[in-house]
């Protein structure tokens, strides 16, 4: 077995570092945690220790749901998403602080892995937000600045050539106790993507925001979100074709989201 660990600069120096550092003791506080579910291929547990309120996301290889892939020899999804979120930061997107990341490999295997964040206090999921309260969300108080940060935060990604490739309301919080500030994250397949393949990944991360809260905005609204995305006042044509299979794509009847079911342990 190998194991290793990465720790973020910022929490080098912590006195929690010996414990997150330590790939043994973050497995041992996973395993012992009262709602850990041994057949998850992947689960999110709120774990504080020393009062420090941290997510944990695990993941682990489970034969009878897996299979043997070859992509359980590349780099594993929690070092995909510990990338992904540094490079969030790097682009000034606020995303959750990443803390530490470890993984354990056999014979070049991925066996199990974690990601680390702080917990963002006082911030709720945006597609929680729009089935608890729909009014909310749809005001012109709560929506205007949303939709500028929002649109910003995705126009500088894809500009990039990055998307996130699931970028639905569970991946976007909303906090409100500073005025309006947005962040996203959860992102272990966002990758960038090059000609031809761009235009089908930006249209699928509008889509899938869009199918997140259109049950909540006017069509005005959503239009306004789009013009800001692209930085204009006017449609093109151009504009009104890529609208058009963003909306037939965002129509395609999608789980609802349960505000009373955790994404969380």
């Amino acid at each position: 077995m190998r194991e290793r660990v990465l720790l973020d600069p910022d929490w080098s120096t912590h006195p929690l570092a010996g414990t997150l550092g330590d790939y043994r003791k973050v497995e041992h506080a996973i395993r012992s945690h009262p709602g850990f579910m041994d057949r998850s291929t992947a689960k999110c547990y709120r774990i504080p220790l020393d009062g420090v309120p941290l997510f944990i996301k695990y993941y682990q290889f489970v034969r009878e749901k897996e299979g043997l892939r070859l992509r359980h020899f590349r780099l594993s999804r929690p070092m995909r998403e510990w990338r992904n979120l540094h490079f969030f930061r790097s682009l000034g997107i606020a995303t959750t602080p990443p803390v530490a990341v470890g993984e354990c490999r056999r014979f070049g295997m991925f066996r199990s892995g974690f990601i680390i964040t702080r917990e963002i206090e006082d911030a709720e999921e945006l597609g929680v937000l729009a089935a608890r309260h729909p009014e909310r969300v749809a005001a012109a108080a709560f929506f205007h600045p949303l939709c500028e940060i929002l649109a910003d935060a995705v126009r500088r990604m894809h500009r990039r050539g990055f998307f996130h490739n699931d970028l639905n309301g569970r991946n976007v919080l909303i906090r409100e106790t500073n005025g309006m500030e947005a962040f996203l994250f959860d992102s272990p397949n966002g990758r960038r993507w090059f000609f031809p393949f761009r235009e089908f990944r930006l249209i699928k991360d509008l889509a899938s925001l869009d199918a997140s809260v259109r049950h909540v905005l006017r069509r005005t609204q959503r239009l306004r979100f789009y013009l800001a995305y692209v930085a204009r006042k006017r449609l093109s044509k151009a504009d009104k074709r890529r609208i058009g299979r963003v909306v037939k794509r965002s129509a395609v009847p999608q789980k609802p989201i349960d505000p009373d079911v955790r994404s969380y342990i």
